[in-house]
């Protein structure tokens, strides 16, 4: 079987891609090259969100060693960036941002996780996809979610956001 990185070298085009992230286990290296090769495309930004996404279920106590182990090797390879980045060049996707968003959810489950993303201001982010997407249940529910892993054990990023008008975000999303 042919790598997905054959896809970016050869220039067979992003379609191509996308197909094989979607029937294929694919390594680190392969996910985090088509985010950054076809980063303004939205159709693989959106799968690979996707992707990153289904590393882990839901339920943290379904969460599994194997599951732990990739996700650290997302990390480590920069998936937070790469997330953070497909973010921002989609803003207005509400799939973009929803899937970006469990991401963070998914992978800010540790302190060394989560500092990359707060290293990274993720929560500006957030805030701002939970004031541009209100009419996107799914968005509000899944910025919640991605909060409370972020403002997990620190007080001071809580503090923080809290005076700057984040809980009123979070009733509003309670809305929908």
């Amino acid at each position: 079987m042919a790598s997905l990185m054959s896809d970016v070298d050869n220039s067979e085009g992003p379609e191509r891609a996308v197909f094989r992230l979607k029937n294929s286990e694919c390594s680190v290296e392969e996910v985090m090259q088509l985010m950054t090769t076809y980063k303004f495309n939205e159709t693989v930004q959106l799968n690979c969100c996707q992707y990153l996404s289904g590393l882990e279920p839901d339920d943290i106590k379904q969460v599994t060693q194997k599951h732990i182990q990739r996700r650290n090797e997302f990390v480590k390879a920069g998936a937070a960036s790469r997330i953070i980045e497909a973010v921002i060049n989609h803003e207005s996707s509400a799939s973009v941002l929803s899937y970006g968003l469990l991401c963070i959810w998914h992978l800010a489950r540790t302190d060394e996780s989560r500092s990359e993303f707060l290293d990274l201001e993720c929560i500006d982010l957030v805030m701002k996809a939970m004031d541009e997407h209100k009419e996107s249940e799914e968005v509000q529910e899944r910025a919640c979610v991605a909060l409370w892993n972020l403002f997990l054990n620190d007080v001071e990023v809580k503090e923080k956001y809290m005076s700057l008008g984040i809980s009123d975000r979070i009733l509003n999303s309670m809305r929908w």
